[in-house]
Formats: structure tokens, sequence, C-alpha cells
């Protein structure tokens, strides 16, 4: 069969499904990347959702020689018998196409797309559920018990950086214009882009103080679909102060040029709210660093920018990760403040295209006869 073209996020989830049917176990992490000598997981299955009424399993079976063989099932029904080593040598040979720098979207060897196919793999990328890629049985070395279907996002370091919070049209941030512009300084600001090509929206709020004006905070976006400021009010669930926060923080971005690049995480934006403590906060050393490290999680578990969230967590496993020389190291999200801990120290803010899906931020425009300029953000793992 014709290999599809995947992009390595895509690729990368085909990888870990491979390499954790074929090894038949994952290392335990903590919150520094470091493994847990003598933590594993045991899979006794791995489970994709690839649809609302299709699911396969592969669950291990072995022979009294030690041998293990991989029964793979749709909706229940055993489909066919094959050897797990098939399962890692294929990962072998995938890990080895993308260790050749190939530019995403690339196809794979059409013999890995027809075993995939083989194994009952009808849609590459399986559909998401909650927040997981993938769902496993396991048995927990740690703790000493089999837990059933439980989720696990996947995240690789082969590709940019994955993102852990989704820029929306709620996250925008509007800004009011107070001074005059005419309409030739109006073209010449919203025309101003970077070296290469795109918007350049720190250098246009440059030039809006250069022209005698200045930005004043209005409110957040409503987006069409929620009806509401969904953005704020999931942020006031977790802390009432918190929408003042990103407010403070992606505006010190556009307009001090602060918190750029993979190497500004969660820990130094924490530091500068500290230090700055724009809400006046008591204790501020403390309730920061607790709030960002609760947005972080609530985002890892389901909270968006467009879509009102109610607390509730989709997780029930936690995150797989995949390096670059194809290792996957597991990291158990349950174990709630060291995941938020490893969430805090590898993540990042960062700042997407200023297209109309991204909420067209960076332009002044009239909204019922005042200028305007709206921002917006997300998060990325840093490290991926």
């Amino acid at each position: 069969m014709k290999a599809p073209k995947l992009n390595y996020g895509e690729w990368g989830e085909l990888y870990a499904f491979l390499r954790l049917t074929g090894d038949g176990r994952v290392q335990m992490s903590d919150a520094h990347e470091k493994k847990l000598d003598g933590s594993s997981l045991e899979i006794l299955s791995v489970i994709r959702h690839e649809s609302l009424d299709r699911t396969v399993s592969y669950q291990e079976e072995r022979e009294p020689s030690g041998e293990r063989n991989i029964i793979v099932s749709v909706n229940g029904a055993p489909a066919s018998e094959v050897g797990a080593e098939k399962f890692s040598d294929k990962a072998d040979e995938l890990l080895a196409l993308v260790q050749q720098g190939l530019h995403a979207p690339f196809p794979v060897s059409e013999e890995i797309a027809g075993f995939l196919v083989d194994v009952q793999v009808e849609h590459f990328k399986a559909r998401s559920q909650d927040k997981s890629d993938i769902f496993l049985d396991i048995s927990d070395s740690r703790a000493g018990v089999v837990r059933k279907d439980v989720g696990y996002s996947i995240k690789t370091k082969w590709s940019k950086k994955s993102t852990l919070f989704n820029t929306g049209a709620g996250s925008g941030s509007r800004y009011k214009i107070v001074g005059n512009l005419d309409d030739a300084t109006i073209f010449r600001i919203n025309s101003l882009v970077d070296a290469r090509g795109n918007a350049d929206v720190t250098g246009r709020v440059k030039a809006l103080v250069n022209a005698g004006c200045t930005l004043e905070f209005v409110d957040y976006v409503t987006p069409a679909r929620a009806g509401c400021q969904a953005f704020v009010e999931n942020c006031e669930l977790i802390n009432p102060y918190l929408p003042k926060v990103w407010q403070e923080v992606v505006f010190a971005h556009f307009s001090q040029g602060l918190f750029s690049g993979a190497t500004t995480s969660m820990r130094k934006i924490s530091d500068w709210l500290v230090e700055h403590n724009p809400c006046g906060l008591t204790r501020p050393e403390v309730k920061y660093p607790y709030m960002l490290k609760a947005f972080l999680y609530a985002s890892y578990c389901g909270l968006t920018a467009s879509t009102l969230w109610d607390g509730r967590s989709d997780v029930n496993g936690g995150l797989i990760t995949v390096g670059a020389d194809g290792e996957l190291v597991a990291f158990n999200a349950l174990d709630g403040e060291a995941f938020k801990s490893y969430l805090f120290d590898h993540c990042c803010i960062d700042y997407p295209s200023t297209s109309p899906k991204h909420g067209n931020y960076g332009y002044i425009y009239e909204d019922d006869g005042q200028l305007m300029m709206d921002f917006n953000f997300q998060i990325r793992f840093s490290s991926y």
C-alpha cells in the first residue's frame, strides 16, 4: 500500500504504539526526567480507540518458553496473532527513518504502513478521547496492582515543541488604544513584519508608543461558540486572580519583549510575578507558583480557551514522552504534585501565528469607533 504522509507528532504516536506493544514495558521517570530505578510499567494490553465504533486491543500472551505473542482483537473479537518482536522491529525501522532528518510531513516505507494495516490500524491517528492518545492495561511495579484502560498522552521530541494549552479566541486579551492615529500610521503599523515575514506584534506595540499612544486593558474576548468569557470563567475556577496574571504576563511580553523562547520556563515567569506582584498578593512567593502549576495541570486535564470547564479531570494515567533517541519514559499524572512540578519546569509560554484561527491578534482595528489591539498566547512543552 502507499504510505501516508504524517507529521512527526503523528508518527511519534504510532512509534510509541509499536514500541509499547513490542517491548511490553515502559520505564517510569521523575519530575526531572530521570529514570526511577526499579520502577516500570509492565504492559498487559495496548488499546487504540480508533473511532466511536472501533476499538483495537493488543493483548500480550506468553508461551511457556517465554516468547511473547500479541493477540490483536477488534471490538473484543480476536483477529490475528503476531509475534511481539515484529512490533519492535517496525518501531526500529520507523525510528531510523526519523533519524534521517526527513522533513515533515513524510511517508514511511510501504512495509511499515502495510504492517500497521495488517495489525488492524485503519486510522493512523487514533481518535482523540479525553486527553489521551493511547490506553494501556498495566501492572505497576511500584504499587503492585493491575490497572485497566489507563489513558496516556504522547509527546515526542522529534519536532517542534508540543502544545499543552492551545490558543483560542477565548484566551485573547483586548486593549483599547489611547491616543490619536491617522489612517496612514495605522496602515504602517499594521504592515510591520519580522525577518521571517510574520507579524511583528512587539514591534507594532513599540511603534504605537512612539506615536504617542498607550494601551489599556479592556477585557478578554468572548468566543461566539461559548457565548461567554469561557477562558476567564475557567481561570476563575482555579483562582480569581488568574485572568489578571495572564493579562500581565502576556502584556509584558508584547510591550517589553519578556518571556520569549523555550528557555523561559514557567518557573521564570513565576519569579517575575513574585518580584513585581501585579495582583498585590500577600505571600506572592507561594501563591503565584501555586496558581501557575494549577493552571498547567488543569490544561493537561481538560481546560481549554473557548469551552466552559467544570473542573473535572479527564486524566486517569499520565504522559509518555518519546526522546530523540526513541526511548520512552512515563510520568504518572495521578502523582499530582510531582507531575505539576514536571510541567512547571518543562513548559514555556509561546505566541502562535496571528492568523484568524489563533485570534487574529496583533492588528489595529476599530470597534464601535474605538481603536483596539488584541494579544494571545499558548503554552508548549519546552523540551519537545
